[in-house]
């Protein structure tokens, strides 16, 4: 089994092809009580492999300002976090035109308005661990940073809405942080018990809006995000496959 440094413990959840391991943070082991009841999941990176339609609109968003294409290691920084906010740092780093943020997001979101429902797709063995989840009583729900114009057309034509409580997003023309969409969503969840309810995100947003709301959170490792990112936001599990989620439910975690 892997070591782990610190105040982080590991628990293998199952075996996966990357022979990850899961993480607890030992101080918070007395507060947990079961098994999972209820799982909010992030969008894109967990439960949508979007890089390819990301990749494309802002390409094309990048072009219309004059900026070159963009490159593997930035496209992975953008995916999660509030579009506006990755498009700043993107441009910041590149020592870019910062002023035109808000045009760069506009293209953005003209063609990904075409292109999203028709390229994204969903990671394998996320449907069937969602309907299995939902199958063993599991409450879900998606919290994203996606805009709802988006998010909620792609997770009805995947098919995979119908087995959602709730899908909780920001509008185009709203400034919100990760930690009030996840705030939102556990309000329109009817306040779950912390407990025994999970953020499953592949960023480090995601992790630390479930540290703030007193969740377990769950790092997503197929996702854009990576262990250390993960860990180092908060992370008290690291899950390399949807299946794992299962176990969790099974006997706890």
């Amino acid at each position: 089994m892997p070591t782990c440094r610190g105040r982080i413990a590991c628990v293998q959840l199952g075996a996966t092809r990357r022979g990850t391991c899961a993480h607890r943070d030992l101080a918070s082991i007395d507060l947990v009580n079961g098994p999972l009841q209820t799982v909010v999941f992030d969008l894109d990176g967990v439960v949508l492999e979007s890089e390819p339609a990301i990749r494309a609109s802002l390409d094309l968003a990048l072009d219309a300002i004059g900026e070159p294409p963009i490159g593997d290691a930035e496209i992975r920084s953008l995916i999660g976090p509030p579009l506006s906010d990755g498009v700043d740092s993107l441009l910041e780093s590149r020592g870019g035109p910062r002023q035109l943020v808000a045009r760069v997001v506009d293209e953005y979101r003209a063609h990904y308005a075409l292109a999203c429902v028709q390229e994204c797709r969903m990671f394998p063995g996320v449907a069937e661990t969602i309907g299995e989840l939902t199958t063993r009583g599991v409450v879900l729900a998606v919290a994203t940073s996606k805009p709802a114009q988006f998010s909620v057309p792609i997770l009805e034509e995947l098919g995979i809405s119908r087995f959602l409580t709730a899908i909780v997003a920001p509008g185009t023309s709203v400034s919100e942080t990760k930690t009030e969409t996840l705030g939102r969503a556990l309000a329109e969840l009817g306040n779950p018990s912390r407990e025994t309810t999970a953020m499953v995100g592949d960023r480090g947003v995601d992790m630390e809006a479930a540290v703030f709301h007193g969740l377990i959170p769950v790092g997503a490792l197929w996702g854009y995000g990576d262990r250390i990112e993960l860990v180092g936001s908060g992370a008290q599990v690291l899950v390399g496959e949807p299946h794992e989620l299962l176990g969790m439910v099974d006997s706890g975690w």
